[in-house]
């Protein structure tokens, strides 16, 4: 075989044994600050959309309310959701989809520091995933029992592990004097799935490339034969 013909060839398996699929997924914060009602509350109990996903009621009865820096709330100096009257909140990708679960921003829903009904914050936040196997997975988060409309301190991030593939996640206050009547969340961070490249095996691409070189180099034997 040529020498030229064989450095290619050999060109190509090179190119293809250092080649990689790759995976690119979409990190998202749901941060819930294209609602705009200065200084006040939002009713969104009914269920609202917000950068793909869709929040509903997880529990019968209650409420769900989007802050803004609202007196007697926790605050991180954008908007927040409440969950109120010992309600809990249910997100699921919009289309149907998959996501991940990476962390969100957590507080007691009422300033429990101020003097104002200190009794409706949740001491603790707890978390339940659904996968798309049906299993489920389950964590509870404590508080700091701080919150004073503060929004440097008010607020606390958690982060969470083995939350992925899920069809839904659901967020609900415990402990206080009213367990569980209020807690608020914000910065929802999830993944949600990606593309994936699709590249030919190695082993197998070399095998080809091995293959079509016998097959030149037979054929430029037959052809110095003639």
């Amino acid at each position: 075989m040529p020498l030229k013909l064989t450095i290619a060839l050999m060109g190509a398996a090179a190119i293809v044994i250092g080649s990689n699929a790759t995976a690119h997924g979409n990190e998202i914060t749901i941060d819930f600050d294209e609602f705009t009602f200065p200084l006040s509350t939002l009713d969104v109990t009914g269920g609202f959309q917000s950068q793909g996903f869709t929040f509903s009621l997880g529990s019968p009865g209650g409420l769900l309310l989007v802050a803004d820096r609202q007196t007697n709330i926790p605050d991180t100096g954008s908007n927040t959701v409440i969950t109120n009257e010992n309600s809990s909140l249910l997100m699921t990708e919009t289309s149907g989809a998959t996501f991940d679960l990476i962390s969100f921003l957590g507080a007691e829903g009422r300033n429990i520091n101020s003097g104002f009904f200190p009794e409706f914050g949740s001491t603790q936040i707890s978390v339940l995933g659904t996968k798309a196997t049906g299993e489920n997975v389950s964590t509870i988060f404590d508080l700091d029992i701080f919150a004073e409309e503060n929004d440097a301190l008010d607020f606390e991030l958690f982060t969470l592990n083995g939350f992925s593939n899920l069809v839904s996640a659901e967020f609900s206050g415990l402990g206080g004097g009213l367990n569980g009547y209020s807690a608020s969340l914000d910065n929802i961070v999830v993944r949600t799935p990606g593309t994936v490249e699709s590249i030919p095996e190695p082993a197998a691409s070399l095998g080809l490339l091995v293959v079509g070189a016998a097959a030149a180099g037979s054929a430029l034997r037959k052809k110095s034969v003639a």
